[in-house]
Order: structure tokens, then C-alpha cells, then sequence
């Protein structure tokens, strides 16, 4: 099984299993995959990438910021900075098919960053930018409807039953 068979395997069992590991196994897949994320290969890239993402999802929500900063970081080498998007596109695809809503605030805190990504002079990496767009912009969507639902139930419970309500 080669490294690149097997990265995939990893993110599922990271997704599924990485809770029940200690705080430093946890520290140690971060530290391999993020080295992972700078390789030269393409494939092992996004699968080191998409593994980080699925690891992220056993981070606690007030860590969240520190490790997308981290992600948003530049770098000289291209293919670190492909990896880095590459792996904050997983984390917030991970985050949203968890509907984990938590994580909204850093992802509209690292918004105001993330348009380096766009500029960035290498097609791979301002196409791995468009998918961290996109699922930051349905996390925070995501989280501005269950807001609104909130609201509305609230507004409604406390309105008198002849009023209007949005």
C-alpha cells in the first residue's frame, strides 16, 4: 500500500476514530500531515490535505482559529500554499457536512484573510481558494439561517397571535 492509497484511508479513519486519540498523537498526524502537505506529488498533497481537514474536525471549536491562521500563513513554495488551502477547503467542507455552526466566527474572521489566496500567481492554488469560498460561504450561511430560525421562533413565541412575523 503506497502513500498515496493510503492518505485516503487515513481521512476516514481520522474523521471517524481521531477523538479517541491522545492530545499528542493528535499533534504529531498534524505536524506529518502538514509536512505531507508541501509535496511535491499533487495526489499526496490533496489526500495530506484532506486528511488535515477530517483531523481538524477533532479540534476543540477555540483552536479552530489558531489552525486556520496557520492555513492562511504564506509561503514561498507553491506547494505548500496549494497545501494549505487545499487543507482549509477540507477542514471547512468537513465542518459544514458536520453542521458544525461553532466554527462560523473564525471562518468570517479568516474571510478578511483569505482573498491572498485568490490573488495567489499559481492556477492550482486560486482554485483550491475557490472551494475554501465556497465552503465558507455555506458555513456562514449555514450558521446566519439558524440564527434567523432562532430569531423567528423567538419573535413569534413572544409576539400576540394577530401580529405579522417574518
Amino acid at each position: 500500500l503506497s502513500l498515496h492509497d493510503a492518505l485516503p484511508i487515513f481521512e476516514v479513519v481520522l474523521g471517524r476514530a481521531g477523538k479517541l486519540a491522545t492530545a499528542p498523537v493528535q499533534l504529531s498526524v498534524q505536524n506529518q500531515l502538514t509536512e505531507l502537505m508541501s509535496d511535491d506529488d499533487d495526489e499526496v498533497r490533496s489526500a495530506a490535505a484532506g486528511a488535515f481537514g477530517a483531523q481538524s474536525g477533532n479540534v476543540e471549536d477555540d483552536a479552530i482559529p489558531g489552525v486556520i491562521e496557520g492555513l492562511l500563513s504564506r509561503s514561498e513554495e507553491w506547494t505548500k500554499r496549494h497545501g494549505q488551502a487545499l487543507a482549509l477547503a477540507a477542514l471547512v467542507k468537513h465542518a459544514v457536512s458536520a453542521e458544525r455552526l461553532s466554527i462560523a466566527p473564525a471562518v468570517a474572521a479568516a474571510a478578511a484573510q483569505a482573498p491572498a489566496l485568490i490573488k495567489d500567481d499559481r492556477v492550482p492554488v486560486r482554485s483550491a481558494a475557490a472551494k475554501v469560498y465556497e465552503g465558507m460561504l455555506r458555513i456562514l450561511l449555514m450558521a446566519a439561517g439558524a440564527d434567523g430560525a432562532a430569531r423567528a421562533v423567538s419573535v413569534r413565541s413572544e409576539s400576540p397571535p394577530y401580529a405579522l412575523t417574518c
